[in-house]
């Protein structure tokens, strides 16, 4: 493709050139010469001055230092110094149109030049030469090509420095006002003279009330600041009331020609070390779901943390049309004490209520999941994240709040495949409750995409590494649902209430049933119990309906052995209530309890050197016990355990907890930690002790 299409391709394109260029910038009535441009771009980038920070002020310095036009005609000048009053322009936009309007008609080459000249002051190396022919070449109007180099230039650091004080003032009380409740656009107000243009802010409070954005808001490097709403330091309710609300405008869509292409976002944290406390993000679902009416392909999220260190808290997400009301890309994200509620609708334009790629180091906690109609929370890896007490729910009147699945752990495959890698991370302590109508299929579902109907768990979404312990599930379809699960997971101590047996299938937001199915509270398919071979799962069952069993099991009898792997369930100890009714066969080689213990202590699966080198010593006559010590004075263990210093009930509590898989009881949770106080046992021998039990030594085989 050519990088000279931007060029006049005839004399009269350039006669309208010049003539627009004329009337609305004050250019000169010829297209100017790129080497007198360029001339012009160095002599004046340093030259010209402000004097106060009047709008008529601001526009004279922009000519002049953009457009090279020292001389703006006085109705130029109030033409422009009107807008920015009236708050239809920003300081920012205008510095951008005056970029395009001067370096439209020339070639790739000279635009660049002209953009180092004009906004830093310098001639670009050849590394920025080349990073902006690459970025640049695929697009055939010089228009564009101006327009895309001013937008980057005007965010750079090295611009930001340089722009006098004087310009910096544009994002004033008066125009969050003008605003504020009012239906107007601020998408460029806040992007431009809040965010852009703030080189020295460090927080945007905004008043509470309504900001309508009918384009995307970004955050771009280099703005690292708190947006909160103004004297709030609570979360924001589930109506948004009180709190800065950025509201979708009904215009805000993109249409696009095929699927999977990329969509658009209200909100995009592009930018490291940014905060967003106390903010109300709303989709509005309802205007903008009938303007786009039935046309294809349209794909409306409403935030993405695409940029590291990004924290979101008190905030409401809501009422995203499709897609995702909230996506998270980049590792060291923080998302805590918000309420993501009611995205898109069940059965027509569903959307996650969080959205998670592959990441690490994330962490969701006390967060507040409503009616999200797809899957309110899923990931495709997320490695070393903490999932940690939030709250599902559904309102029984909204069927078309109801999801697909609450937590999905998985990997998504093709093109944009992710790890499904989970290594390090706690899925702990969540309470999920589908409502008394079972307005979700799966409570928590782990390596695989949903399908209708749960015969078989089909898909090719593998998900291996972490813990999923202590979780709450109530009245899902099913409530655990392990699918495909490629290598070591730990399950265990879960709660499943009132969920399984007959449960409506609902199709439409009417209600509506197409047929009832008889489902399980927890099922395991028989590809995953390879990787899970050998663990003692402890998940809790308060089920209704009586007697349950793996959905891979062909009959309703315990003890029924699979016929892919002979591992057999056992009896159950009371009716009604069921507890260890899964565990597995216990490791037969060395190798299988060397895996188990670093699944137990590490959370993750060893790696081939630990393994052999364990094994080997097991093999010999090693202990068990000696391995359990060794483990836990690792770094790996010690960083996460403090066991020299935490207190002895917790450090008791821990052992029990990661090598005995239980809650302590009473007695032996006293007796330990006596024996710790009057220092009869040492803490850094606790685990050995603990691995010399009897109950220890029967989980590993032996």
């Amino acid at each position: 493709m050519s990088i000279n299409a931007g060029k006049p391709s005839s004399p009269w394109q350039a006669l309208l050139l010049s003539a627009a260029c004329l009337v609305f910038f004050g250019c000169s009535g010829a297209p100017e010469d790129p080497e007198a441009a360029l001339a012009a771009s160095a002599a004046t980038a340093d030259t010209c001055t402000i004097s106060s920070s009047g709008t008529d002020d601001v526009v004279r310095y922009l000519f002049c230092s953009i457009a090279g036009n020292r001389a703006p005609s006085p109705s130029l000048v109030a033409a422009h110094s009107d807008r920015l009053r009236r708050y239809t322009g920003t300081r920012r936009g205008l510095a951008i149109e005056l970029f395009r309007s001067r370096y439209a008609a020339s070639e790739l080459s000279t635009q660049i030049e002209g953009a180092y000249l004009v906004f830093v002051g310098r001639s670009p190396d050849s590394g920025g030469m080349s990073y902006w022919t690459n970025a640049l070449r695929d697009y055939e109007s010089g228009d564009d090509r101006a327009v895309k180099l001013a937008e980057g230039f005007t965010l750079a650091p090295e611009f930001q420095q340089r722009l006098p004080r004087e310009l910096l003032t544009g994002c004033s009380s008066q125009g969050l006002e003008h605003f504020r409740n009012s239906g107007i656009d601020a998408a460029a107000f806040l992007r431009d003279e809040c965010i852009g243009w703030a080189r020295d802010r460090r927080e945007l409070a905004l008043p509470s009330g309504r900001y309508t954005l009918a384009s995307t808001l970004a955050v771009q490097p280099p703005s690292s600041l708190t947006i909160k709403t103004l004297n709030k330091t609570d979360r924001c309710s589930a109506s948004g009331w009180g709190c800065a609300e950025l509201f979708a405008a009904d215009s805000f869509y993109k249409l696009y020609p095929a699927p999977k292409t990329p969509g658009s976002w209200l909100v995009e944290i592009n930018s490291p070390n940014v905060v967003l406390d106390g903010i109300s993000i709303h989709g509005n679902h309802v205007n903008r779901a009938r303007a786009v009416g039935d046309r294809p392909h349209v794909t409306m999220y409403l935030l993405a943390a695409n940029a590291e260190n990004t924290t979101i808290r008190n905030s409401t997400i809501k009422e995203a049309v499709h897609a995702s009301g909230f996506t998270i890309g980049a590792s060291n994200v923080r998302v805590e004490r918000n309420n993501i509620i009611r995205n898109g609708r069940h059965g027509m334009w569903q959307a996650d209520g969080i959205t998670v790629g592959d990441v690490s180091n994330l962490t969701i906690i006390n967060n507040y999941f409503i009616d999200n109609s797809d899957v309110q929370l899923i990931f495709g890896g997320c490695r070393n994240c903490i999932i940690e007490n939030n709250r599902f729910r559904h309102s029984e009147s909204l069927i078309d709040g109801a999801a697909s699945a609450e937590i999905m752990l998985q990997a998504w495959p093709g093109e944009n495949s992710t790890s499904g890698n989970f290594t390090g991370t706690r899925v702990r302590g969540n309470s999920i409750d589908c409502s008394r109508k079972r307005l979700c299929n799966f409570g928590i579902l782990v390596g695989t995409q949903v399908v209708s109907g749960w015969e078989d768990l089909g898909g090719d979404t593998p998900a291996f590494g972490g813990v999923i312990s202590g979780n709450a599930v109530s009245n899902a379809i099913v409530g655990i649902a392990l699918d495909h699960a490629t290598g070591p997971m730990q399950v265990f101590e879960n709660t499943v209430r009132s969920s399984g047996g007959w449960a409506n299938y609902l199709t439409n937001p009417n209600g509506e049933s197409s047929f009832w199915l008889w489902n399980e509270p927890i099922v395991v398919s028989p590809r995953s119990f390879a990787s899970i071979r050998g663990k003692n799962m402890s998940d809790r069952l308060d089920f209704v309906y009586g007697t349950w069993s793996y959905k891979a099991v062909l009959s309703l009898t315990p003890g029924f052995p699979l016929p892919e792997t002979g591992i057999a369930l056992e009896s159950a100890p009371n009716p009604g209530l069921y507890q260890n009714v899964h565990n597995l066969q216990p490791p037969k080689s060395n190798g299988d309890r060397v895996e188990l213990m670093y699944l137990k202590l590490f959370g993750r699966a060893a790696d081939p050197g630990g393994k052999q080198y364990w094994s080997a010593y097991l093999d010999r006559g090693g202990s068990i016990s000696e391995l359990a010590q060794v483990l836990t004075l690792q770094l790996e263990f010690t960083s996460r355990h403090p066991i020299d210093t935490m207190p002895a009930d917790r450090l008791v509590s821990l052992m029990y907890q990661l090598l005995l898989e239980r809650v302590p009881d009473a007695g032996g949770h006293a007796y330990w930690v006596r024996l710790l106080n009057l220092n009869a046992v040492g803490r850094r021998d606790l685990a050995r002790h603990f691995a010399d039990l009897p109950e220890f030594r029967s989980s590993m085989g032996l």
